[in-house]
């Protein structure tokens, strides 16, 4: 989808922000990972400055899991930064870019999933969801995938740089086999 084009059909989302209900870009902070072009700055603390997760793709992982009667793995395990409503699981893979309001953002990548995912936030009870049904099907290059990491091109933003919670999110797609 061109960007500049509002989201339709598949592609329709809405961004929540996990904490606060506003967020700003802080483009400052100089990147130093390989997923970062030169001249990229992030923040977050492993590989980007931004985590992008989908409710759709959540969804799609607690219906394959092979205990339907333990409870749903909530989407919060997987810390993301901002959480979309898709109509589709894993579309975001295909992104090239996001716009939400008037910030741009570029899709560095896949992002990389470990054991962490299998702590419960509230308890701190360890299992071993989500990361093993995300094996049978979200492995590439021996790696286990879910969600997308995000670099903000202040370049083509606007100021002030906030987002908001609700914010409706435009996406650009690209073609690609593999989301890492």
């Amino acid at each position: 989808m061109p960007l500049g084009q509002a989201a339709r059909s598949a592609y329709d989302t809405l961004v929540s922000i996990a904490s606060p209900r506003e967020q700003l870009v802080d483009p400052h902070v100089p990147c130093s990972t390989p997923l970062c072009s030169p001249g990229s700055a992030i923040s977050f603390a492993n590989e980007s400055q931004f985590l992008l997760v989908s409710h759709a793709s959540m969804a799609e992982v607690n219906e394959r899991r092979d205990d339907a009667t333990a409870p749903a793995v909530p989407i919060d395990r997987f810390r993301g930064n901002f959480t979309v409503h898709c109509d589709t699981a894993f579309v975001e893979d295909n992104w090239a870019s996001v716009v939400i309001g008037t910030q741009v953002f570029r899709v560095v990548g896949g992002c990389q999933r470990c054991q962490m995912v299998c702590v419960d936030q509230v308890i701190g009870s360890v299992s071993r969801e989500p990361l093993r049904t995300l094996a049978t099907f979200r492995r590439f290059r021996g790696r286990t995938f879910f969600g997308i990491h995000l670099v903000h091109d202040r370049d083509k933003s606007t100021a002030p740089y906030t987002i908001r919670s609700g914010m409706p999110l435009v996406a650009e797609n690209h073609v690609d086999d593999e989301p890492g």
